[in-house]
């Protein structure tokens, strides 16, 4: 697994805060993976207070993501996490998010938005290590 970071974590913005009791936090995943179904069942039995959304569009475009992420941010999400579809058209509508609420990218990066941190692995020693077993 790797992390990457370009800036400190930050608190959600008092915009945010103020829109909400507790702070809610999205998670943003393609529903189809296998991953993304134990993670939101996982997050689920653990989450009493229901702060935390998962989102998993049945169509996943670059411009659903988009349509998703002013959804967001208009009902004022204190954290992102999101797999950018398209990495090429991310710094943009990612960057939105990161002006108002704790931003990362997990699975799919997007280095040159103002994520926080992206956490993954790193393809290449992950498929080493499978061709040696």
């Amino acid at each position: 697994m790797r992390t990457t970071s370009r800036r400190a974590i930050m608190a959600p913005t008092a915009t945010c805060a103020a829109a909400q009791d507790k702070p809610r936090l999205a998670i943003f995943t393609d529903a189809s993976a296998g991953f993304s179904t134990i993670a939101r069942r996982g997050a689920e039995n653990a989450d009493a207070d229901n702060q935390v959304e998962f989102i998993g569009p049945a169509v996943s475009t670059p411009a659903e993501q988009r349509r998703i992420i002013d959804d967001l941010l208009a009902r004022g999400v204190a954290g992102v996490a999101i797999s950018p579809l398209s990495t090429e058209n991310a710094p943009k509508p990612l960057d939105r998010v990161a002006a108002g609420a704790v931003l990362f990218t997990s699975d799919s990066d997007a280095p040159e938005s103002d994520r926080v941190v992206c956490i993954g692995a790193d393809n290449v020693p992950a498929g080493v290590q499978v061709a040696r077993r």
